[in-house]
């Protein structure tokens, strides 16, 4: 069996066994071709030759075991996902979206009011605390650099 039947078969599998079906219906808020456009789930993209590989010839398995071990994986993997994400997805997405409803709404009316309350009430005591650098630290500061850079150093013995 060649890698492009190979090819074809895992597609057959991957549709469900419609060869020749028609494209999916696209929504058009929806890309279905295109599930992970930003790349976000990049890492967990995995082939069957990046988890199972023969070393060298004296230790391969039969051809037919190596072509059904494919076939097998590739199966199992899809098949696999497709239950739990048929058991699961709606439940979660429910999960997700009442999460990401949660924290736009606080971050929407506690945080940013908040950080918003702290930077006008902290105004005054910023103000406050530049006026006690400029006028007390600052002169205490420069006074001890004229101080230290006046220092002359000599080595003893020359």
């Amino acid at each position: 069996m060649s890698t492009s039947e190979l090819d074809y078969d895992v597609e057959t599998i991957m549709t469900g066994g419609k060869k020749g079906s028609p494209p999916p219906i696209m929504h058009p808020d929806v890309d279905v071709a295109e599930r992970d456009p930003t790349n976000l789930s990049g890492y967990i993209k995995v082939t069957f030759q990046e988890i199972i590989a023969e070393p060298e010839p004296s230790v391969f398995s039969l051809d037919k075991v190596w072509i059904l071990s494919f076939k097998v994986f590739n199966v199992t993997k899809i098949w696999c996902y497709r239950i739990t994400s048929t058991a699961l997805a709606l439940p979660m997405a429910v999960l997700c979206g009442i999460n990401f409803a949660c924290m736009s709404f606080c971050n929407v009316w506690v945080v940013n009011p908040l950080v918003r309350c702290l930077a006008i009430e902290c105004h005054l005591i910023r103000q406050v605390w530049d006026m006690i650098l400029e006028v007390v630290f600052r002169p205490l500061f420069v006074t001890l650099s004229d101080c230290i850079t006046s220092v002359k150093m000599a080595l003893a013995g020359e």
